[in-house]
């Protein structure tokens, strides 16, 4: 980081993305209750699963400030991982290759809530906060996503755009965040209840939305 202001390109990676599975947390997006005769192959390859996570994911992301007030994040877990679940697939070990395949979807989301954290963080001594948030065919066209990627090819270079917008590695997510002086735009890292600015036009709206 710089002295006074983020930087232009920033990288998180390693320790800034810890690999933390939650068993219960995948078996639920497989579907895999406890009363499933296939529960007990999918608890024998749990432990193999999370080794090849960490063996070939390898999360990073780049943090890209447009001007003052944009900031765009890349977040990719890399190709090798995705690789390994897809050859896990056709060689027919279905339940290795599932368990992979959603430990990847997990870790690429929790590096969404990490990234977050750690950008709030390093813009606190500007005054800023992350605000509004716009995803890719809403609000961040292709053309922009493409330019970004561009500006970011420096420090990760393997991701890349298909010409139908569809981004590569598929393990990888890209959005743009607008930043704020005040640190209530973002739900999941402020509380209302804490905050002194009573007269907030986004507390009106979140006592609106929950009919207080």
């Amino acid at each position: 980081m710089g002295d006074e202001r983020m930087e232009k390109l920033t990288v998180y990676s390693g320790d800034c993305f810890p690999v933390q599975p939650d068993q219960a947390e995948v078996f639920g997006w497989l579907q895999c209750g406890a009363d499933l005769p296939c529960r007990a192959a999918y608890e024998s390859a749990w432990e193999p699963a999370v080794k090849l996570l960490k063996q070939t994911a390898a999360p990073q992301a780049a943090v890209l400030r447009d001007g003052t007030d944009c900031l765009t994040i890349l977040l990719t877990l890399g190709s090798r991982a995705e690789e390994e679940a897809s050859r896990l697939f056709r060689q027919r070990e279905y339940i290795l290759g599932s368990i992979l395949n959603v430990l990847c979807d997990e870790l690429l989301f929790q590096m969404d809530g990490r990234a977050l954290v750690l950008l709030q963080t390093d813009l606190k001594e500007e005054g800023l906060s992350v605000s509004a948030r716009a995803e890719p065919g809403g609000g961040f066209s292709v053309a922009d996503q493409r330019l970004s990627l561009e500006r970011m090819k420096q420090v990760i270079p393997e991701v890349r755009l298909s010409e139908h917008g569809i981004i590569f590695p598929t393990k990888s997510m890209m959005y743009r965040v607008m930043l704020s002086h005040r640190d209530c735009g973002h739900v999941s890292l402020h509380d209302c209840a804490k905050c002194p600015q009573k007269d907030c036009l986004y507390r009106s709206e979140k006592n609106k939305e929950a009919g207080l």
